[in-house]
């Protein structure tokens, strides 16, 4: 299993890449190419507790839906990896492997069938 522990850490350094490159404070933008409103970019930044700003006005509209991609794609590479862990955990749990057992206070029994132990 220690081969699902270096594909979460794989999958934990995704994530810290999609949060540097969407934690950044896309306000100032307006309707696409800036404001005429004094807006101080920088303190809102820091007000708001992002790490970066978009320095490019037409960046942040332009932008729109990139940082969600990258986001949903950081996170499904986790919920792979943990598929493929659950996956293993239900086959190497099956009477023919046994690699895997639960305690009986963990499990309960069947209706139908009481040797059954479901976790």
């Amino acid at each position: 299993f220690g081969a699902y522990a270096e594909s979460l850490a794989d999958d934990m350094e995704l994530m810290l890449a999609a949060w540097k490159i969407c934690n950044k404070n896309p306000l100032g933008s307006a309707a696409g190419y800036g404001s005429s409103f004094p807006l101080n970019r920088t303190m809102t930044t820091e007000l708001l507790g992002f790490d970066s700003l978009n320095y490019n006005v037409v960046y942040a509209q332009m932008g729109r839906g990139k940082s969600e991609r990258i986001l949903a794609q950081a996170m499904s590479s986790v919920a792979a990896t943990l598929a493929k862990f659950a996956m293993d955990v239900c086959l190497f749990i099956n009477q023919n492997f046994s690699f895997i057992s639960f305690p009986d206070e963990l499990t309960t029994g069947s209706s139908i069938m009481p040797h059954k132990k479901n976790p």
